[in-house]
């Protein structure tokens, strides 16, 4: 969609980041499907990038991705009536609840904005389940005071089982593709008459047709679950149009099962090195190991890969001029917490807090097995740009040795400079998200069942509606301002309205330098001045003004 589109390309530019919108299209690949990411190049503006959106040729070609949308959304209400048919029943039994079926209009608004998924649905399953999971603790701790000693076991017993109940658990239970093979089928079926024609194309056929779409461009292969045969055969036949490798993305990156990774990343270093004999040593042992191996399609596989080996020259040449590069993704994890969340880091540019603290809770985070270099590189500000004051300085002591080094550094960046995996250490590139330490549901009280609240005040506060938390803080800061003027002061103005002028003129100085302090006045039109103001923190200067008023009061 443009709108969503404009929205992400002005985001990326109050920030200051480099971005590039992806498109990502699913091919056929033997038996199955692969992923590939198109990347537009030469759009250099959200004017350029829109216009191109806008064109009749790519209007077509985003129509056929919507067809794509719709059959999956299909083929997943479908899944949503299985479930409600053959698992609802097993799944209340299990957990001791009463659901009635999911309706589907309420799926698909759990969804949006995103596309309906087979995770989503689970999610949403899981979100349902939990509402009324909530509703049976609330009759069990009625019961459990009067229950004997046998019944309280099993209602402890039941509710750990509901705080366990998570996402994968649904996912591994009861949307398993062999369990409605009818339904994941449909999308390998070439001949289904329901089957977009975009999903017909095989990868040959797609990367022959995505040069439509724009002159300049890159591809991304998403490796998934890819065997280093499977990169190589595709690589070949795409004649060098595939530029990008996407080694390791979080949301199937295993760690410890990453041999077949390394195996890919050799061969990538193999491609983009000057040697052709440790190219054709690389493919020599994957075409080996497909020999000793038992796939299905084994025999089919080395018809394919036994050309290779005697056209080894063309494979180095598609990539002479622009060597095959890496690529790490953490895509979006949805609304589940039992996944990293997106963005990496790499740690050798943090502060030094923050490497010590990934270096102290290394279970927070995962390190990957990948290293990137990087270089720091400074922008000076150029001598005639400098105040005059300091060029005049400078002009006088140009004498002393060094003194061209002294510079105002206008800008500091990291400059990216290679890329390795090796599986043996961890590198030093982090993810930003941590995963949930206690995958659990919260529905264990913390106190014991026997009915005896153990609640503090500050939890009480913690959990408090946000609006009424700081309606309290303005009215607990205002009652003692308001009670010093009107008891020392002689003018009846000030004695009914002076704390009403101070929490104005504290108020309106706290917005002012939240909306200037985060560029405000240079603010992208579709964000509002009140964006860059924090409430919280508002109320919390409202609180302390108000209780400084009797305390300067008494001072002076």
């Amino acid at each position: 969609e443009p709108r969503f589109a404009l929205e992400l390309i002005e985001a990326a530019k109050i920030m200051e980041i480099d971005l590039r919108i992806g498109l990502e299209f699913m091919t056929r690949y033997r038996d199955g499907y692969v992923s590939f990411i198109w990347v537009s190049r030469g759009l250099a503006d959200a004017e350029s990038f829109l216009c191109f959106l806008a064109e009749p040729h790519v209007v077509q070609f985003m129509a056929q991705g919507k067809q794509v949308l719709k059959f999956q959304e299909k083929q997943v209400l479908n899944l949503l009536q299985r479930f409600n048919e053959q698992h609802l029943k097993e799944m209340c039994r299990h957990l001791d609840i009463d659901l009635p079926p999911l309706c589907p209009e309420d799926f698909l608004g759990f969804a949006f904005p995103g596309q309906p998924s087979v995770p989503y649905l689970a999610e949403f399953i899981h979100a349902t389940a939990l509402a009324a999971m909530k509703k049976r603790v609330a009759e069990l701790h009625e019961i459990f005071n009067q229950a004997d000693e046998t019944k309280q076991t099993q209602i402890r017993t039941l509710m750990e089982q509901m705080d366990l109940f998570n996402v994968k658990q649904i996912l591994d239970t009861y949307l398993i593709p062999g369990q409605h093979p009818d339904i994941f089928e449909s999308f390998i079926t070439a001949d289904d008459p329901d089957l977009p024609a975009r999903l017909k194309l095989t990868h040959i056929q797609f990367l022959e047709s995505i040069g439509q779409l724009l002159c300049d461009f890159r591809i991304t292969l998403k490796l998934d679950n890819l065997a280093p045969e499977d990169v190589l055969e595709i690589l070949y036949e795409s004649k060098g149009l595939v530029t990008r490798l996407e080694i390791i993305n979080l949301k199937n990156f295993v760690p410890g099962e990453t041999d077949h990774l390394f195996a890919v990343n050799e061969l990538q270093k193999a491609i983009n090195g000057n040697s052709l004999l440790k190219l054709k040593r690389q493919v020599r042992q994957i075409i080996s190991r497909v020999e000793k191996s038992d796939p299905p399609d084994r025999r089919d596989q080395l018809v394919q890969l036994y050309p290779i080996l005697y056209d080894i020259d063309a494979l180095k040449n598609m990539y002479a001029s622009y060597p095959l590069k890496s690529r790490l993704g953490s895509d979006s994890t949805g609304k589940s917490h039992q996944t990293y969340g997106m963005g990496f880091g790499i740690i050798n540019t943090l502060p030094f807090r923050a490497q010590k603290q990934i270096h102290t809770q290394k279970k927070d985070r995962l390190i990957l097995p990948a290293n990137i270099s990087v270089s720091q590189q400074m922008t000076a500000v150029s001598t005639e740009k400098m105040p005059r004051f300091f060029q005049w300085i400078r002009a006088v002591l140009q004498w002393l040795p060094g003194l061209d080094q002294i510079q105002f550094v206008k800008k500091k960046e990291w400059v990216f400079d290679s890329f390795s995996l090796d599986m043996k250490k961890k590198g030093n590139v982090v993810t930003l998200g941590g995963m949930q330490k206690q995958n659990t549901n919260g529905l264990l009280p913390e106190e014991d069942l026997s009915g005896i609240r153990k609640t503090s005040l500050f939890r009480i506060w913690k959990n408090l509606n946000t609006k009424l938390k700081n309606s309290l803080k303005i009215t607990l800061g205002f009652i003692p301002a308001f009670v010093c003027f009107f008891l020392t002061k002689d003018w009846w103005f000030l004695a009914w309205f002076g704390a009403f002028i101070w929490f104005g003129i504290t108020g309106f100085r706290v917005v002012l330098q939240s909306v200037l302090g985060g560029g405000g006045l240079k603010r992208s039109s579709l964000t509002k001045w009140n964006n860059y103001v924090s409430w919280d923190r508002l109320t919390d200067a409202l609180f302390f003004t108000g209780f400084s008023v009797p305390l300067l009061d008494w001072l002076v």
